[in-house]
């Protein structure tokens, strides 16, 4: 039995995937970018690693921040609470998508706002709003997510084939140049 099933009862093992379905759902994909739905099209984001690392550094983000001076409620702290929650923020809009091109766009946001939070987490440690056992703790968070995140990217670009990944790299640096451009909101 493959990776498609049209599950009605009992427990199925779906080919090399290890993933197991009690069948009572309607058919679902298995595939290494998240559980889908087929009736809703929509990846199961709560069952993508990557995504559950980087709510982990967001909730960790928050808390550390806390503590930030009060000056800087609409600066650094904002900042970086902004950038933190655009991962996960992206990875859920992504699995939504229905194109894979269109899933590869939101992770590549995702992947700049997690770069962005490591800078955001270094300046606060420079300024001393982070000791630098928090922001050590805090990095070594982001660099798990980095290597989680780009797994994630490198599957969904194999099965999206070169084609797809050239396409949503390019509408990716296009869209952020033009939020960027007209002054809105950074897409962080």
């Amino acid at each position: 039995m493959g990776p498609w099933d049209y599950g009605t009862m009992g427990l199925r093992d779906h080919g090399t995937t290890g993933l197991w379905d009690y069948g009572t759902t309607g058919l679902r994909d298995y595939e290494t970018t998240g559980l889908r739905d087929h009736r809703t099209n929509m990846r199961d984001y709560t069952k993508i690693e990557a995504w559950k690392l980087a709510d982990d550094l967001t909730v960790a983000i928050y808390e550390r921040t806390r503590g930030f001076p009060r000056e800087e409620i609409y600066g650094l702290t904002s900042q970086l609470r902004r950038a933190s929650y655009s991962v996960p923020a992206n990875i859920v809009e992504g699995s939504s998508r229905e194109s894979k091109k269109d899933y590869l766009h939101f992770l590549y946001i995702a992947r700049g706002s997690l770069s962005e939070t490591q800078y955001f987490i270094h300046l606060a440690r420079r300024l001393g709003y982070l000791s630098p056992e928090e922001a050590d703790k805090l990095h070594g968070q982001t660099k798990h997510t980095f290597g989680c995140l780009h797994g994630l990217i490198q599957a969904v670009e194999k099965e999206a084939g070169k084609f797809g990944k050239v396409v949503a790299a390019v509408t990716s640096l296009l869209a952020i140049s033009l939020a960027r451009l007209i002054g809105g909101p950074a897409l962080s």
